[in-house]
């Protein structure tokens, strides 16, 4: 009899047993039958209801068991679930921003909450500002008690001096205090030797000149002439002068070449003032003490110069010269 051998179902012979084969083989045949489905289907303990087109569905799968478990839980079709997700190429910076807006807040943690790492919070404080302008807009006024921001008067209003609201720059003030102010100069002492005492450089817009002396006195009798000068020189005419001494009684003089100051052979201490009363005119009075008997002087007078006055001299009415004495001035600028 003819009886093949083998382990699953494709090992099987389709025309075994052959015709004329004996009956007391047939129990073979029955075995191997048995045999080969049970090694085929090893794990088959339940009754398989597929048909056969569904199980030719799976001719040609290669997928493996734990592919195959991806689907499990799967409802509904596959495709027509992954047609509805948006594709990567069309997920734009809006579609990101709509879904970060929905999760976005102070205590968030996301960037897209925070400038540089810092909450919005942190550019409202002013002590964090460290550059650029804030618009005066954003500034509280300054007044007597608050401090705020204030807006600089120009030259010409804070010369005028009306307005309320702006301030006057430093450097303003300074002008103003140099237009509408004199200063006092003095200028270099001499000792009275010589003949003549020459004070020069007298700036032009000087109003008022001071003559003080200590001490003064000639070799001779003579008397102090004091004469004005501008860029033409010294003048000696056009004077209009007066100058008195006096001890028990009076004795006085009159001058035109000069402002005289009465010496008369005694030492005289005092000063002459010269003041300035239009252009070139000028005017002259002083008053001082003489060593001899305790007496003491007095002068006047006018002159008008021929330009602006920028020296002074001061001489002798004849031909002595200083014996002793000090001299200085002094000018308003």
């Amino acid at each position: 009899m003819a009886l093949e051998t083998g382990t699953f179902i494709n090992s099987l012979v389709a025309t075994n047993p052959v015709s004329g084969d004996t009956v007391a083989q047939g129990d073979d045949h029955l075995r191997l039958i048995k045999s080969t489905i049970k090694n085929t289907f090893p794990n088959l303990t339940a009754a398989v209801t597929a048909t056969a087109a569904e199980l030719n569905k799976l001719d040609g799968a290669t997928a493996s068991v734990t592919e195959l478990n991806y689907v499990t839980g799967v409802t509904s079709a596959i495709q027509t679930q992954l047609n509805t997700k948006l594709a990567s190429a069309s997920y734009t910076a809006a579609d990101v921003l709509a879904k970060l807006l929905t999760v976005d807040g102070a205590a968030s943690g996301v960037d897209a909450d925070l400038l540089d790492g810092q909450h919005g919070s942190f550019y409202q404080s002013a002590s964090n500002l460290n550059a650029g302008t804030i618009a005066a807009a954003r500034l509280p006024s300054a007044s007597t008690t608050a401090i705020g921001a204030v807006e600089l008067a120009t030259t010409a209003e804070g010369t005028t001096g009306t307005d309320t609201t702006r301030v006057t720059p430093v450097a303003v003030v300074k002008s103003m205090i140099g237009t509408h102010s004199t200063k006092l100069v003095l200028g270099s002492s001499q000792a009275l030797t010589g003949t003549a005492i020459d004070f020069t450089g007298i700036p032009s817009g000087v109003n008022a000149i001071t003559i003080s002396f200590t001490n003064l006195d000639f070799t001779g009798t003579n008397d102090l002439y004091i004469q004005l000068g501008d860029s033409g020189g010294i003048e000696t005419t056009g004077y209009t002068s007066t100058s008195l001494y006096f001890t028990s009684g009076n004795a006085g003089s009159t001058f035109t070449a000069a402002f005289g100051v009465r010496v008369t052979g005694s030492p005289i201490h005092g000063h002459v003032h010269l003041f300035r009363v239009t252009g070139n005119t000028w005017v002259a009075g002083g008053f001082g003490s003489r060593d001899s008997a305790s007496g003491g002087w007095g002068m006047g007078g006018s002159k008008t110069l021929s330009g602006t006055l920028d020296r002074l001299r001061l001489t002798r009415s004849g031909t002595d010269s200083f014996a002793t004495g000090t001299v200085n001035i002094t000018y308003h600028t």
